[in-house]
């Protein structure tokens, strides 16, 4: 079995910068803007040039495809916001009842209600602003519409954080460890699941070779046009 020659150790200032110029790359491929084309292309040149193997080039092109255009699916990350924001909304009446009624106003309490002050309105401007969207059908996700949805529920959480504080400060620290661990492993997760359904959807939209049915001896027909198609369509 004939081995393939592996490229040439590269020095640690070289492979410093080619992981800096991957990393930048990366980052403008995904990105919604007119030079993602070109810096999706130096990308795989980098990786080129680090030795990977045609199907890691393959992948890696398949999955910058499916981040951009996760990153591109407003509309999924706006049903996702309305639900974590509507939580919010629940929690900021749960707090301002208790917030009214606690005592002595301390430390702890005086970021809670700072804290509360900042997600009530960031909570009902989301809503507000979203109430137009769908009323209008506007399939945009504004900025500053997503950067309430941040928010909301981030204000909300520090109050509680702040509430339990106020009360034992065990059970703030423990739960904002919690907090902080369950929101990294949902976006984890929720990001993981939509690039996997993009790049699912990539898969299923590539011609698939069909079987031929012809005698032997004869033209394969059908794998002309399947040839043709592909040729048309590359990946």
């Amino acid at each position: 079995m004939k081995q393939v020659p592996r490229p040439p150790r590269l020095a640690f200032k070289e492979r410093a910068i080619l992981t800096a110029q991957v990393f930048k790359h990366f980052v403008q491929s995904i990105s919604d803007i007119p030079q993602a084309g070109a810096s999706e292309k130096a990308l795989l040149d980098d990786f080129q040039r680090a030795g990977a193997a045609d199907t890691d080039m393959h992948m890696l092109s398949d999955t910058v495809s499916a981040v951009r255009k996760t990153l591109a699916d407003s509309q999924d990350y706006y049903k996702t916001d309305r639900y974590l924001v509507g939580g919010s909304g629940v929690l900021d009446i749960v707090l301002l009842q208790v917030l009214s009624a606690a005592r002595p106003i301390d430390f702890p309490l005086t970021i809670a209600w700072v804290a509360f002050a900042v997600s009530a309105p960031s909570v009902f401007g989301f809503l507000a602003l979203g109430h137009v969207r769908d009323e209008h059908n506007v399939n945009a996700y504004w900025r500053f519409h997503a950067i309430l949805a941040f928010v909301g529920p981030v204000g909300a959480l520090g109050a509680l954080a702040a509430f339990l504080w106020h009360t034992w400060l065990v059970a703030s620290l423990v739960f904002t460890a919690c907090a902080a661990i369950v929101f990294a492993v949902y976006i984890w997760y929720s990001f993981r699941v939509r690039v996997s359904n993009h790049v699912d959807k990539n898969d299923k939209g590539k011609p698939v070779a069909p079987q031929s049915t012809n005698q032997p001896g004869q033209p394969d027909a059908d794998l002309d046009v399947y040839l043709d198609t592909s040729f048309q369509n590359p990946l």
